[in-house]
């Protein structure tokens, strides 16, 4: 007995759109919650490798890491102003350090998710 084919065909394009349509949600979803952990970490890299510049250089006023902290806020669209940024130096434990807080919403139908960030970078000097 011979099996009809054409009847399966139509099943298969119909669970194969179904199944890509199923991996573009899941990438879209997966890429709208990872890429503010990106940013994050990309941020407090960037305040890691300033703060300790600053220290290297003796740069008092820290100019140019806000400059480079100031370029990765704008690269990755991160809801935080430059001013809110918090330098201080600690003279008991002789660190220098730098942090901010900021707060992302991604948004989907019926739904947000809120995350909360605090970069933080010190380093030992001066």
């Amino acid at each position: 007995m011979r099996k009809d084919t054409k009847s399966t065909g139509g099943a298969g394009n119909l669970q194969l759109a179904v199944s890509l349509l199923i991996i573009i949600v899941v990438g879209y979803v997966t890429f709208q919650l990872l890429y503010p952990v990106y940013a994050f970490q990309s941020l407090e890299g960037t305040m890691e490798e300033g703060i300790k510049i600053s220290v290297r250089k003796g740069d008092d006023h820290h100019t140019e890491m806000m400059e480079k902290i100031r370029r990765i806020i704008d690269r990755h669209n991160i809801p935080l102003d430059p001013a809110d940024i918090r330098i201080e130096y600690d003279p008991e434990r002789r660190v220098l350090s730098v942090s901010a807080q900021y707060y992302v919403y991604v948004e989907f139908p019926g739904y947000t998710h809120r995350y909360y960030f605090e970069p933080y970078a010190e380093a030992e000097g001066r």
